[in-house]
């Protein structure tokens, strides 16, 4: 009887909880312009509803350092676009991370980054 209930629990694996999933993407490839706009998507998905989403953006010299929390419009699939401005004079090459942290409403969590360079733009133009 015991190996029957021992069997049953590993049975179907859809019946298993996972995390949520998210996924970060950077607009140009990753080109961030100085002075501009960085620009990102972010995407959630969670099986038993999304609670929250944390982005972050930080550059490497931390002239770029934000944090927002926001709520998905919808529970289990969100996705949402997003704009930071950029300040003028960051170096040529200056690493731009955008650092997306997803919860579920039964606490398990998600994260993705995606990284980006800053390219002024005398040397995006062709």
């Amino acid at each position: 009887m015991l190996a029957c209930a021992l069997l049953a629990g590993c049975g179907d694996p859809r019946g298993r909880l996972a995390p949520p999933t998210v996924e970060v993407t950077l607009a140009n490839g990753g080109t961030v312009p100085s002075p501009g706009v960085l620009r990102a998507t972010v995407h959630a998905t969670d099986e038993t509803g999304l609670d929250s989403i944390i982005v972050s953006v930080r550059s490497s010299d931390l002239r770029i350092a934000e944090d927002t929390l926001f709520f998905p419009i919808d529970a289990f699939d969100d996705s949402h676009d997003l704009e930071w401005l950029v300040p003028a004079g960051l170096a040529d090459s200056t690493r731009v991370q955008v650092v997306a942290r997803v919860v579920s409403y039964l606490r398990f969590s998600a994260s993705d980054t995606a990284t980006g360079y800053v390219r002024h733009a005398s040397q995006t133009a062709h």
